[in-house]
């Protein structure tokens, strides 16, 4: 059973996580920028909520992993001359994937399974059909996307 307190936690940061994402997925439609301000404060909120729950170290694993995820993102934009994950879109990533870590313990990974599913999806249109959604992808829709989809799962 989840002690009440996690519970509360999880909520608040899910809530906060929901309101960010539909702010960010307005700017990067609107400007092609994401704001970095957010995601800082939505990286912190994660981490002081993970730290009482005793998950700060998990968390912490999870940090390491995004930083390789986004490495091999970069590569690839290098690559294929699209940006599938802009600088800005990576640094979303940098709350999004370890704060999951409070839905389950297993959500950060089913996360970036169904994340790695959507952009293969995304880059078989976009191959089929001449690029539809042009050389810069709205990766916080993506990611959106994806974050719903895993929540899904969980809740």
């Amino acid at each position: 059973m989840i002690d009440p307190i996690t519970l509360s936690v999880t909520r608040l940061w899910l809530s906060m996580a929901l309101v960010t994402f539909a702010i960010l997925c307005y700017s990067d439609l609107k400007t092609r920028k994401v704001d970095t301000r957010r995601n800082s404060l939505m990286a912190g909120a994660g981490l002081m909520a993970t730290i009482p729950s005793g998950l700060g170290f998990m968390y912490l694993v999870y940090v390491f992993v995004v930083f390789a995820f986004n490495k091999v993102f970069s590569k690839l934009n290098k690559q294929h001359g699209v940006k599938y994950f802009a600088k800005g879109d990576q640094s979303i990533l940098l709350w999004a994937l370890p704060g999951l870590i409070l839905v389950g313990v297993a959500a950060p990974w089913v996360f970036m399974f169904v994340l790695t599913i959507v952009l293969i999806g995304i880059s078989i249109i976009q191959g089929k059909f001449n690029e539809p959604f042009g050389k810069v992808l709205p990766g916080a829709i993506i990611m959106v996307v994806a974050f719903l989809i895993t929540l899904g799962f969980f809740l």
